[in-house]
């Protein structure tokens, strides 16, 4: 059952039912959703949306004015990211209404670096 399913579960007019999602979550050892109350949860996660690492390495031969020929070794790396950080709580004032609010910030960088050398 998802962590959002045992939250859900503390809120049973059942005790068992309740011990059983309080100790499932325990066990889970997860951070995505702590009960504040049995009226209010919050809920904090994170995950990379996308992630464009990668290299991309190529030779070619150049000719210089004088005739000369030299190797030239070419490497692309490009890092670059997007996060997601969510931040979320919500209220249950009565058993059959849950509001919720919730942020969302997103955050990334892309960084492309070209390195030449000669062989």
């Amino acid at each position: 059952m998802p962590v959002s399913g045992l939250v859900e579960v503390l809120n049973s007019s059942n005790g068992w039912q309740r011990d059983m999602a309080q100790q499932m979550l325990i066990w889970k050892a997860d951070a995505a959703a702590i009960p504040i109350s049995s009226k209010f949860v919050f809920s904090l996660g994170s995950s990379t949306l996308l992630d464009r690492t990668s290299s991309t390495s190529f030779s070619t031969t150049e000719t210089l004015e004088n005739g000369e020929s030299v190797g030239m070794n070419t490497t692309y790396r490009i890092d670059g990211a997007m996060n997601d950080v969510r931040l979320a709580t919500s209220w249950t004032p009565k058993n059959w209404l849950r509001l919720g609010f919730g942020l969302h910030a997103i955050s990334g960088h892309n960084l492309v670096a070209v390195t030449q050398s000669a062989s």
